[in-house]
């Protein structure tokens, strides 16, 4: 599996980037799209793309869609639990981003 955070840094994740970004991350997008179905989740594989997926849409600017990403992912029902120091930086940067979405589109329900 790649490295999430160096998949595309969250301070390159800016507005002057999103035209590039939906030209550049698409065919990421349509592979991604393929890791979320029920062979994914029986692999247990699921939750990564759920958040990849969430801070690839953030990235194009498509704000709700990043945000239906991380409500599939079902980040505030996570159990606590002993998890490594790179597990631990990608839920961080996820709720980051999830916030950074919420102030983009409000905080109506998705």
């Amino acid at each position: 599996m790649f490295p999430v955070p160096q998949l595309f840094p969250l301070h390159f994740i800016q507005d002057k980037n999103i035209a590039a970004a939906k030209d550049g991350l698409q065919d990421a997008r349509e592979h991604l799209m393929r890791t979320i179905g029920e062979d994914a989740k029986k692999l247990g594989v699921h939750l990564d793309s759920y958040i990849l997926l969430g801070k690839l849409n953030y990235a194009m600017g498509n704000y709700t869609e990043a945000l239906r990403f991380y409500e599939r992912a079902q980040l505030d029902s996570l159990e606590e639990k002993q998890l490594p120091a790179r597990s631990l930086k990608i839920m961080a940067e996820a709720f980051a981003i999830k916030a950074l979405c919420y102030e983009k589109v409000g905080m109506r329900s998705t």
